[in-house]
């Protein structure tokens, strides 16, 4: 996932009931403006998949930081 908070690089979040993801990048710094910090953007393979599962809200919860 991409994350605009300030987890570092590494961590494992629960996204909701959608699974654990690693963050491995940072949001765009216009989206953290915007939205602020509480921002994840899950990758997928395709643009069409994207679409297809939209924009959703979502708890998220710090499994494992890596230091």
């Amino acid at each position: 996932v991409h994350c605009a908070s300030p987890l570092p690089l590494g961590t494992i979040v629960e996204v909701g009931d959608l699974g654990f993801y690693e963050v491995q990048d940072r949001t765009a710094n216009w989206i953290a403006e915007k939205y602020g910090d509480k921002v994840i953007d899950i990758y997928f393979e395709n643009h069409e998949d994207a679409l297809k599962f939209g924009k959703k809200t979502a708890s998220v919860k710090k499994m494992v930081e890596v230091m």
